[in-house]
């Protein structure tokens, strides 16, 4: 049997696994679309806004935006 401590963090590893499998799938299907945020989103039948809110929470940034000035 599991202590409450030994209960919650499994569930933060779970948490944190099932985070970080989002954050792949959202990346390549990015990467899939040429960035197009539009087109990923229908793809992961998703709607557009829930993947803006994904892509701020996952800490997904395009590479195209580091521009160097």
């Amino acid at each position: 049997s599991f202590s409450d401590a030994d209960q919650r963090l499994a569930e933060d590893i779970g948490r944190r696994a099932a985070m970080l499998a989002e954050r792949e799938a959202i990346l390549a299907m990015l990467q899939r679309t040429a960035w197009n945020k539009r087109k990923a989103a229908s793809k992961l039948k998703i709607s557009y806004k829930a993947l803006l809110y994904k892509i701020k929470e996952c800490g997904i940034v395009d590479p195209r935006s580091n521009a160097e000035f």
